[in-house]
């Protein structure tokens, strides 16, 4: 069995929810994709669970293109709130009910499983990167619209 490994954050910025991914192949080590995409509105934690749902999906397209080979797929987070309330660990508040039902439905789909990493291991620092690009965008925005306006 090949494992695939997908590594995603997901970030906030004036409830514009952005998320990163890498997706990699634990056997030769590649990495297959990466990127980052602005996924609506909503708060931190909805956009670390749209992260994970994401990065899911997408490496399902990996484990379906290969036939008669069998892929695990692991999806590291560093949201140790999403991690927990998906084991069980910690209750689920009304406004994640329905991206956590989403969650749990696509990981159940594709036998993923899901596990909590510190940031600044393996794959989190680009994927964190590419989440947070959206950030520093808005903030170097800001900085010049107050600028430009006389506002310092």
């Amino acid at each position: 069995m090949k494992n695939i490994r997908v590594t995603v954050d997901g970030s906030c910025v004036r409830r514009k929810m952005r998320i990163g991914f890498v997706i990699r192949d634990e056997t030769s080590d590649a990495i297959l994709e990466q990127g980052s995409r602005d996924v609506g509105f909503g708060t931190n934690n909805e956009a670390e669970y749209r992260a994970a749902i994401f990065g899911c999906r997408k490496a399902m397209s990996y484990t379906m293109c290969m036939p008669g080979v069998r892929r695990k797929i692991i999806i590291l987070t560093d949201s140790q709130l999403m991690v927990r309330q998906l084991k069980g660990a910690y209750r689920v508040s009304p406004a994640l009910r329905l991206v956590f039902e989403e969650a749990q439905h696509v990981f159940k789909e594709a036998s993923a499983r899901i596990i909590w990493h510190r940031r600044d291991n393996g794959d989190g620092p680009i994927a964190d990167s590419l989440a947070s690009k959206r950030k520093k965008e808005t903030k170097h925005a800001e900085i010049q619209n107050n600028v430009v306006a006389g506002r310092d």
